[in-house]
């Protein structure tokens, strides 16, 4: 990264950068249709369609190889994540895909505290032929309907019946950091002050947009203790910002 000394505050610019302002973009997508599966078998499909941007769109399931085609096949029962992108900017929606004939979840969630191990996933099966059991790893399947201390994160639940049909669904279990009580107040006393981080031409880390549209380089330079210069923040301080940012820079 860029680093540039300013000595009136001994501030640095650890190229955060101008990030492109993809809300003017006003991109979307959302499922227009869907086909359920055939329990055991991946014969489902999901068809998306995208609104705004420039028109230029990809589509991804799952994290999955970008393709021009906003149409999903040979899909099993489970959680998908439909994306798509559009000059850098992406928009998203998770969709399920239920069993047809035979086993599907429910699934309830408790966040856990920042940097703790307290959250916990609780799931109700319905359908499927017993004894069923579930599994986060899709490896070790327990019949134990809770799992608990578990961090945040996203998890996977995989439901598994005595006929070997299985469903899955994603959740992601975020913190309890907040923007406005735990994250802008360091932001505001460290870094976005005059000299620095604001009234400098350096990207304007003093307002929530700004903040956002460089979440993950803060989170990044505060963890290697880059930022801010001629402060020290602590390591809870650090970590509540990283929480914040990997629960999606969330406006709370």
């Amino acid at each position: 990264m860029i680093a540039m000394l300013f000595s009136l505050v001994n501030c640095e610019y650890n190229n955060l950068g101008k990030a492109l302002d993809c809300s003017s973009l006003n991109l979307g997508i959302r499922v227009i249709s869907k086909t359920g599966a055939l329990c055991g078998q991946s014969n489902a499909s999901i068809r998306v369609v995208a609104t705004g941007g420039t028109g230029n769109y990809t589509f991804s399931i799952n994290n999955g190889t970008p393709q021009q085609d906003s149409v999903f096949q040979n899909l099993a029962a489970g959680s998908y994540v439909l994306s798509v992108e559009d000059n850098s900017c992406s928009a998203s929606v998770t969709e399920e895909i239920v069993n047809q004939n035979g086993l599907n979840i429910t699934v309830t969630a408790s966040n856990a505290d920042c940097s703790s191990s307290n959250g916990s996933i609780s799931v109700m099966p319905s359908g499927g032929e017993a004894p069923i059991t579930f599994s986060l790893d899709a490896k070790s399947f327990t019949s134990s309907v809770i799992f608990d201390h578990l961090p945040q994160g996203a998890y996977t639940l995989v439901a598994m019946d005595a006929t070997g049909c299985r469903t899955s669904k994603m959740i992601r279990l975020a913190s309890n950091a907040s923007f406005a009580n735990d994250v802008f107040p360091i932001i505001s006393t460290n870094c976005a002050v005059s000299g620095c981080h604001k009234d400098t031409g350096l990207p304007d880390v003093s307002t929530l947009k700004n903040i956002q549209a460089n979440a993950s380089a803060i989170k990044a330079q505060t963890a290697s203790r880059n930022m801010p210069i001629g402060k020290t923040l602590t390591q809870d301080q650090i970590n509540v910002i990283a929480c914040w940012v990997n629960d999606g820079a969330l406006d709370n």
